[in-house]
């Protein structure tokens, strides 16, 4: 019996599904799936298809003028940097070490929360940190065979360098920079 996801769907032979044949947001969390008995925190899936949906998400049809640069995720006409860093500012943003490996908290969280957050992080990683891709997916598959949050921590570690808590604190200090005007 195959467990049910918003739009998309996991069966019981490892295929991942989804009703969206040609949305680009829908078919990165059908690619990042890992078809296997584990898997990973829906944060690291929606800030994967965040980082990879951008301009076509939320971007009105008649003004793409308002893409924003590669890679950096869209969400409402901004950026998820924007979003993120509007959350840092009120103290909404939620500790990654709540989001990383459970879906608990990030089920919880408002979309609007949620989404921008995950999307801002990934890319933090990828382009500001800046992880490799490579080592990005040797990350993705430790974490899906991860058995407890020690387990992925130890991985974030061993992979990118630096703990989760200094990556954190390296994103806030790159969101309280974030200047969205210098996009336009």
């Amino acid at each position: 019996m195959g467990r049910r996801f918003s739009d998309r769907a996991l069966s019981g032979q490892g295929l991942v599904l989804s009703i969206h044949a040609s949305d680009p947001y829908e078919l990165a969390l059908v690619l990042t799936e890992p078809p296997s008995p584990h898997r990973i925190a829906d944060f690291w899936l929606e800030g994967i298809a965040r980082y990879y949906a951008w301009p076509w998400m939320y971007c009105p049809e008649d003004n793409c003028a308002c893409a924003y640069q590669a890679r950096l995720g869209g969400w409402n006409q901004r950026s998820v940097h924007y979003w993120a860093q509007a959350d840092l500012r009120k103290g909404m943003l939620p500790h990654l070490e709540e989001l990383v490996y459970t879906n608990s908290v990030f089920e919880r969280l408002p979309t609007a929360t949620a989404y921008p957050a995950a999307g801002s992080f990934v890319a933090f990683l990828l382009e500001a940190l800046p992880a490799q891709l490579p080592q990005f997916r040797r990350f993705l598959t430790l974490a899906a065979s991860a058995r407890s949050q020690a387990e992925l921590l130890t991985a974030f570690q061993q992979v990118f360098g630096l703990s989760l808590g200094t990556a954190e604190v390296r994103w806030h200090r790159f969101l309280e920079g974030w200047n969205e005007g210098d996009l336009r």
